[in-house]
């Protein structure tokens, strides 16, 4: 009987940090994305980032 509670305190714990991550994880970053497919490879920006790309330290 202990044993079960601990591992469903165990789970409640996980899940209750699984949920806390969710909104933290979020990047207010563009996203750029590139594709390399059959028909050739595209790169696709936000209308906001110019092109060409600049170099930007970490």
């Amino acid at each position: 009987k202990k044993t079960m509670e601990r591992l469903l305190k165990k789970q409640e714990s996980k899940a209750s940090k699984i949920i806390g991550k969710g909104k933290a994880s979020k990047r207010q970053v563009p996203l750029i994305t590139y594709r390399s497919t059959i028909e050739g490879s595209s790169i696709s920006l936000p209308p906001s980032e110019e092109f060409p790309l600049s170099p930007k330290k970490p």
